[in-house]
């Protein structure tokens, strides 16, 4: 039975998508079909690359220690936030590719977007001018709000405070 070349590499646990400008982990599992090298290695390529020339980046698969010849083997490397896409709408995957320049295993595809808050993450308070609006807002929009409005807060009192001072320093001849 013959197998394709892009599966002696399978990349585990692909998310469908992940947060731009993140740390990214690629777990990945060399299977006996291949034989790891220290010039291998896995990269980002948008989908639609047609050479392992296309890559957006790459790091340097790690050498397996105490390798057997035959063995299937796990491996892990992690992408710093500043080299992976940014949201762009675009499509990636990661592939596995040999020190030849053969791709040897492909991922299923993924994006790169922003996070969304959850549920958790909303809140519902009421509008401070009118009573009968509900404002939805995220926890830290909110700590946010309360903030501006206790430097607001400050500063009027600092203001008032000045504006107290002065009118006590004048001095009667």
């Amino acid at each position: 039975m013959e197998t394709s070349s892009f599966a002696h590499v399978i990349f585990q646990n692909v998310g469908k998508s992940f947060l731009p400008q993140a740390p990214l982990e690629c777990h990945y599992t060399l299977t006996p079909a291949i034989t790891p090298h220290p010039k291998d290695w896995v990269g980002i390529f948008k989908v639609g690359w047609s050479t392992a020339r296309d890559y957006y980046t790459f790091l340097w698969s790690p050498m397996p220690e105490n390798y057997v010849e035959g063995s299937a083997v796990d491996r892990v490397v992690i992408f710093q936030g500043y080299y992976v896409p940014r949201s762009d709408g675009e499509f990636y995957q990661f592939c596995y590719v040999t020190h030849s320049g053969e791709i040897r295993g492909a991922s299923t595809p993924f994006q790169f977007c922003q996070a969304t808050p959850t549920g958790e993450e909303l809140l519902t308070v009421e509008d401070e001018a009118n009573s009968d609006i509900l404002v939805v807002t995220t926890k830290t929009g909110l700590l946010e709000r309360e903030e501006e409005r206790e430097k607001h807060t400050h500063s009027q009192v600092y203001t008032l405070t000045r504006t107290h001072t002065h009118t006590h320093t004048v001095f009667v001849c």
